[in-house]
């Protein structure tokens, strides 16, 4: 990355922000504020928390076209990579990890042409900022994911088995 971002002209901490762990939960909204786009190229990462901390900040993504990168992409709130493909031009080209999770290989070209993009074009990045606010709000808001959740835990073991705490908060939380 810090190659790339040489070839490019760019420099990081300044251009280009590397996320590390440990930042406080607290300070995460100021860091999605304070980018233009959310660059994730992950590739193997299932749900992708991330994703979904971007939008809810306004902040458009762009991501692999592989495994929820287009469940968070819909509705227009970025744009998705394309991944390198076997010679049958359909079937990703993927790898294991040590834990048995399989990624896929981004085309980091493509990543360049849709930063590119997004940086052409600040109106189309305000477009998909709003998009992944509305998107966050109406699927993944507590309110709509809370009861989702307790109607499946209603389902696996059933209400009655809930310690009185848990029937409270439940109760608390429609």
């Amino acid at each position: 990355l810090v190659q790339i971002s040489k070839d490019y002209g760019l420099e990081m901490g300044k251009d280009i922000i590397v996320s590390t762990p440990g930042v406080p939960i607290q300070n995460m909204p100021s860091f999605y504020n304070a980018l233009d786009v959310y660059l994730g190229t992950e590739g193997g990462e299932s749900f992708a928390i991330p994703h979904i901390e971007a939008l809810a900040c306004g902040c458009p993504i762009i991501t692999s076209d592989y495994t929820t990168g287009p469940e968070h992409i819909e509705g227009k709130c970025g744009e998705l990579i394309d991944v390198i493909k076997h010679s049958d031009g359909k079937t990703p080209v993927t790898f294991g990890s040590y834990n048995g999770i399989e990624f896929c290989l981004p085309d980091i070209y493509d990543a360049a042409k849709k930063v590119e993009k997004l940086y052409n074009h600040p109106e189309l990045r305000k477009e998909y900022g709003f998009n992944g606010v509305v998107k966050v709000s109406k699927e993944y808001a507590w309110e709509v994911v809370m009861p989702k959740w307790k109607s499946l835990l209603d389902k696996a073991i059933g209400l009655e088995d809930f310690p009185d705490s848990w029937k409270k908060l439940l109760e608390e939380n429609k």
